[in-house]
């Protein structure tokens, strides 16, 4: 009978210590979550601060400590749901750091974490926000229409109902009567034509009091 008590009061507590230890684990999930939620903001804050006081932004070492908020932050879980944002934060900061400063190394880095963002998240939202700020930057800044093109081209073909498809297609159509580039085939599969009804032949009957006419479309 005492060795019964024994064996079931072990039983409970393995399994009281087991619940506990699940519970501690999950909160610790939650905990680092809301960390790392709170770090991004507060890393957004001091972007934003970077870009409206000036006294604060005409330090390039300020810049850096931007970058290096974002960076920290990926590091320590990129595969957080944050993470594909914070390299898209790198993207924009590098840009502007580029920018003020005219540092040539800023907008080779700008470059990098913008295809980092969509290399690595490309399912992510700001997978095709990205592409659209590599087009931008290789065709006004290192002036290459054609790169440029290939990254507004991939907007078009894979994000087809994402936010920057209809800036991407108005760019690869300049680009096109500019450049002389040819449109992807899913724009020019694409045409509105195809979604138009046709007419067919339309026939009439007139007499003194009334003319009747019937028209067909497809």
């Amino acid at each position: 009978m005492i060795r019964f008590s024994h064996l079931l009061f072990f039983s409970l507590l393995g399994v009281i210590l087991f619940t506990a230890s699940f519970a501690i684990g999950e909160s610790s999930k939650t905990s680092n979550k809301d960390s790392l939620s709170e770090r991004y903001q507060q890393a957004k804050f001091y972007y934003n601060q970077l870009e409206t006081k000036g006294s604060l932004g005409k330090s390039r070492e300020n810049w850096l400590k931007g970058t290096s908020n974002f960076r920290r932050i990926y590091l320590s879980s990129p595969k957080n749901e944050l993470a594909p944002a914070c390299l898209f934060m790198l993207g924009k900061l590098y840009f502007r750091m580029y920018k003020k400063f005219n540092t040539g190394i800023d907008l080779g880095e700008s470059l990098s974490y913008y295809r980092d963002t969509y290399n690595l998240f490309p399912q992510h939202r700001l997978a095709d926000d990205a592409l659209f700020a590599i087009g931008n930057i290789l065709l006004v800044e290192i002036h290459d229409p054609k790169r440029s093109a290939a990254s507004y081209s991939k907007i078009v073909s894979n994000y087809p109902n994402g936010d920057m498809r209809p800036q991407a297609a108005s760019k690869l159509k300049d680009l096109s009567k500019d450049y002389d580039i040819p449109l992807p085939k899913v724009m020019v599969g694409s045409s509105s034509l195809k979604d138009l009804n046709y007419v067919l032949p339309v026939k009439y009957w007139s007499s003194k009091n009334h003319t009747r006419v019937v028209i067909k479309a497809s």
